[in-house]
């Protein structure tokens, strides 16, 4: 009788114990995932999804820009329109608004590729080693009022 009791607590402590490994593993993938980092084994951590335009791959980037984008979205004359107007971005003209907007910067960040030799342009991008990247959103802004005042 006594064996049986200590056998099933043996059985439930390990079970309590399996379970608190089992959830501290859990909790420590996830708190890693919430970190994603594209950019695993070269000098920079990035997310793929922030590129704007030019080279993506990690192997392949020497000298990438970034730009503070909602800024850029700010200073378009479409959503300084929507903000104007009262548009919601939702609604059909807010989101014809908004994809020219998008469009618009795309267009000035390829033009600041090209001209100033930049690999890549990206949202967000930093190098591991804390070395600061070269933040293009002035010359860029300054790119999407050239084109409007024409």
């Amino acid at each position: 009788m006594q064996a049986t009791i200590h056998y099933s607590l043996w059985n439930s402590l390990r079970s309590v114990l399996l379970a608190c490994i089992t959830f501290s593993l859990v909790g420590a993938l996830q708190a890693q995932s919430l970190i994603p980092d594209d950019g695993r084994g070269s000098g920079y951590s990035f997310v793929t999804k922030d590129n704007l335009c030019g080279l993506k791959e990690a192997r392949q980037l020497s000298s990438p820009a970034q730009v503070n984008y909602d800024s850029l979205l700010e200073s378009t004359p479409e959503v300084r329109k929507m903000r104007a107007r009262r548009i919601a971005p939702s609604s059909a003209q807010g989101t014809r608004l908004l994809a020219a907007a998008r469009s618009r910067i795309l267009k000035a960040c390829k033009r600041e590729l090209s001209d100033k030799g930049h690999c890549s342009i990206w949202k967000k991008i930093s190098r591991r080693d804390g070395a600061s990247i070269n933040d293009v959103t002035s010359s860029i802004r300054k790119r999407i009022a050239q084109n409007t005042s024409h």
